[in-house]
């Protein structure tokens, strides 16, 4: 049973995971990163294909007014908000257009360790308060949800394999219960 919620949570089944213990991704977790990677992409070209024109244009204006010498003190303040915001977009822009040509090359890690879920509590501005939830295992962090202290318990040891791209960002792929606390 406890298995079986272990798979639900992180959604993996024993192909997955035979695949994963044999140092390899399965058909279906290929299919996952390949979809993944491509609604990025698409998000990617979306955004790109908005902020560049609007930097253009926030810009374009900017240049617009200063050539033309309709900069005063009852206008001078647009023309600098014309530029910080025109940058901003820019920059946002480039980033996405760079992030179209990056290609990740996922690789499949595991660790091994003691489980240890923390709960962070964040204090924001104006009371605004934020809960996170990590699994820290073997010296690395994973943000999940609450639900996982229902899956596993504090101080079971798991293997945890999971995919790591360019950024050594990784998503947990599937799991496997070791040996239970003493």
């Amino acid at each position: 049973m406890q298995d079986q919620k272990l798979k639900d949570y992180f959604k993996f089944d024993e192909a997955d995971l035979d695949a994963n213990r044999k140092g390899s991704f399965s058909d279906a977790q290929k299919k996952k990163i390949s979809a993944d990677q491509s609604n990025s992409f698409h998000s990617d070209v979306w955004i790109a294909g908005c902020a560049s024109p609007l930097a253009i244009g926030l810009l374009g204006w900017m240049v617009y007014l200063i050539i033309q010498g309709h900069i005063n003190s009852s206008n001078g303040g647009v023309v600098v908000n014309l530029g910080i915001w025109g940058f901003i977009v820019l920059i946002v822009a480039l980033l996405a257009i760079r992030a179209m040509f990056v290609r990740h090359q996922f690789r499949l890690a595991k660790v091994q360790g003691s489980v240890n879920i923390v709960r962070d509590v964040v204090h924001g501005e104006h009371g605004h308060t934020s809960v996170y939830h990590e699994l820290h295992i073997g010296g690395k962090e994973f943000e999940v949800d609450e639900g996982l202290a229902d899956v596993m318990l504090q101080g079971d040891e798991y293997i945890i394999y999971y995919d790591m791209d360019n950024n050594d960002i990784g998503n947990i792929l599937s799991a496997e219960l070791i040996s239970k606390a003493k």
